[in-house]
């Protein structure tokens, strides 16, 4: 076979792989393990020597979640939004990837999956204690901020939904013993209304190499439908270093936040210094 023939087959292998659903889940699993790094190594959790170990899709045999959590840091973005100097770290991750269509269940409406995150919330407040009142006891309207900023601002808005519905009801919490090794949680039910990211496919955004583009034959012609999740937050202060931790998931199906339950909450790691 000439260098010709093969420069030409491996132009061609390598131009089917590009344009393969696949090669839309190996670019995304690719920059988004590098991204989270970066963020993870600049987080408030190696500032404080907070350790947060969440398993991913990787650690279930169905096919539910990305492979893995990932990191993001948005301190002066979460600041500018409530007002108050905070520093904030978001662990999060959300549905695994269709193959066939080349995108994250995110946007399927048929899926389980649908709009669906969990991770965690790590907050420090400068001089107050963030979600939390002077008696220590839960303030349930801040809390419901540090959600809504992170599906309005971080998530819709980068995909282009602007001035998105936000509708969330945080019910009285009840309390938990013990939670991976530390006692005393809250335990908060949530119920949200909002926009689903579904829409018609725009230029090419940031976003979407993290979740792929929106499937053409998933749109029903609606840009950001509306959508009742649920949710439920797991919420701890602690004291030695001044954090709030919430660990969260919200979903359309209370069932999946039982699997989570089932599957990745009780296999969590958390150790604060």
């Amino acid at each position: 076979m000439s260098r010709k023939i093969k420069v030409l087959l491996l132009s061609l292998i390598i131009g089917i792989i590009i344009i393969s659903p696949f090669f839309q889940f190996l670019k995304s699993v690719t920059v988004m393990s590098i991204s989270s790094a970066v963020q993870r190594k600049n987080s408030l959790l190696k500032e404080e020597g907070i350790k947060i170990k969440i398993p991913g899709g990787l650690s279930t045999t169905k096919k539910d979640w990305y492979p893995f959590v990932m990191t993001f840091n948005s301190s002066k973005g979460f600041s500018n939004y409530i007002g108050k100097d905070v520093q904030l770290s978001i662990l999060y991750n959300f549905g695994a990837f269709d193959f066939i269509n080349g995108a994250s269940t995110f946007y399927d409406s048929s899926s389980k999956y649908y709009n669906a995150f969990y991770g965690a919330y790590v907050i420090k407040g400068q001089n107050f204690s963030f979600g939390y009142n002077i008696d220590q006891t839960p303030n349930y309207d801040e809390m419901a901020l540090v959600a809504k900023y992170d599906m309005t601002e971080l998530v819709l808005n980068s995909l282009r939904c602007f001035n998105p519905t936000f509708f969330l009801k945080l019910e009285e919490g009840r309390s938990m013993d013990s939670l991976i090794g530390y006692e005393n949680w809250e335990v908060i039910d949530a119920t949200v209304i909002t926009n689903a990211p579904m829409h018609k496919k725009k230029s090419n955004l940031q976003s979407y190499i993290q979740y792929g583009s929106p499937p053409k034959k998933l749109y029903k012609g609606k840009d950001f439908p509306l959508v009742e999740m649920k949710g439920r937050f797991y919420a701890r202060y602690f004291k030695e270093n001044g954090c709030s931790i919430f660990f969260y998931i919200f979903a359309t199906d209370i069932n999946t936040i039982e699997e989570w339950e089932k599957d990745i909450l009780p296999n969590t790691k958390l150790s604060v210094e």
